[in-house]
């Protein structure tokens, strides 16, 4: 009965993420917003940065079934993207899964990327070769 069960959850825990995010800013960063769209097609809240300012690192956990059949993606923006049809800036797309952290950071030209990633599988895309 066990074996069955283990043969059961082992797929579920591969095709799972709980995956810790935090979205950290250089020091100095141009004023700008940024905002996660999910791998289920959900956004994420726009996190408004500031020039000059002490701008904290957000952090929130994305969770779900079947996180990499679909990139996480994270745009930057000149202009608040909730005052209408505004393009992003830069973009960073990854497909990931599993079950640990990932940190992003946005540079200097709003230009973001990840940073680091602990038990966190990046199957293609930003997966934390570059640096922006």
């Amino acid at each position: 009965m066990n074996v069955i069960l283990l043969f059961i959850a082992l797929p579920l825990i591969v095709l799972a993420c709980d995956i810790k995010t935090t979205l950290k800013f250089n020091p100095t960063i141009k004023s700008g917003f940024a905002r996660f769209k999910f791998f289920n097609e959900t956004y994420g809240p726009v996190f408004e940065y500031r020039e000059g300012e002490n701008n904290l690192p957000q952090v929130f956990y994305m969770k779900g079934l079947f996180c990499s059949l679909k990139p996480t993606i994270l745009e930057t923006y000149e202009k608040d993207p909730r005052s209408g049809d505004i393009k992003p800036t830069k973009t960073s797309q990854a497909f990931l899964e599993g079950f640990g952290k990932i940190e992003y950071q946005i540079g200097d030209m709003h230009t973001p990327y990840v940073a680091a990633k602990v038990g966190v599988i990046c199957g293609f895309g930003d997966c934390g070769n570059s640096r922006g």
